[in-house]
């Protein structure tokens, strides 16, 4: 697998839909395109969100898979390491993993989101990262938002902003390499059981519609990525996606959705 071409550009509306441009199409993968000026970040179920210029990091990984197509539920899995690797390895910034898709300080805020797309034969990884910026405890949407500056006590320069998107790459790199292998694979799964929060907590989960609620305690995350819940009436249940609630420990720190 060749190391991945990464492309700054000055903005973009959104880059998971930048790469699916014509100028893209015939890019050879893997590749990502990265900017620090996002103007219509879109997250899952359509959310929407902007920020300021400069206060985070939109970054998508394009690939075409060489896994089977019911193991592509991993790549989501498989950038919430690599993101969770490049901000220790580059900032010393340590976060937790919330599946499917966030990535957490260890204040639970979310500090990092991931959506990924399928165009054709290639998968688009997208994530967003907070840098930087204030937390606005009356804003619903702002109140569980973390960021990199706050975990790491100071805001991150220009240099070690583009440190962070080149490391999320490299460390994308790595894990998709493991995912080509069924040995890697597995240990690739194993350990993210090890590293995700949500194994083993209370949850209560809202299905993609919006109109079911799953409760009960998260057992695993299974072999193709989804997570197995034991429901309070004693049965289990598997999860593709969903917005997932951890439900607060009163004996130790609330943890934000």
């Amino acid at each position: 697998m060749d190391a991945t071409s990464l492309t700054f550009v000055p903005w973009a509306s959104s880059t998971n839909d930048l790469v699916c441009e014509d100028a893209f199409a015939s890019r050879r993968t893997p590749f990502a395109v990265a900017t620090f000026d996002q103007r219509s970040g879109r997250g899952r179920q359509g959310r929407t969100w902007q920020n300021r210029p400069g206060d985070s990091l939109a970054l998508t990984y394009v690939l075409r898979p060489r896994i089977e197509r019911d193991q592509w539920g991993w790549l989501s899995l498989a950038m919430a390491l690599a993101v969770q690797d490049a901000l220790e390895d580059s900032v010393g910034a340590a976060v937790e993993l919330k599946w499917p898709n966030d990535v957490l300080d260890a204040d639970g805020r979310k500090l990092a989101g991931i959506l990924a797309a399928v165009d054709g034969e290639r998968v688009a990884v997208g994530v967003g990262v907070n840098l930087r910026g204030g937390i606005d405890a009356g804003d619903p949407l702002l109140a569980n938002a973390g960021t990199v500056e706050a975990v790491i006590g100071r805001s991150p320069d220009d240099g070690e902003r583009e440190r962070i998107a080149r490391a999320i790459c490299a460390a994308m790199d790595h894990w998709v390499q493991r995912l080509e292998t069924r040995t890697g694979a597995d240990e690739m799964a194993s350990i993210y059981r090890e590293r995700c929060v949500t194994i083993s907590r209370a949850v209560h989960v809202v299905d993609q519609t919006g109109s079911a609620t799953i409760r009960g305690t998260a057992e695993t995350v299974d072999s193709v990525g989804r997570l197995v819940i034991c429901a309070v009436d004693g049965t289990r249940t598997t999860v593709t996606a969903g917005d997932v609630h951890l439900v607060p420990d009163t004996n130790e720190r609330s943890v934000g959705v």
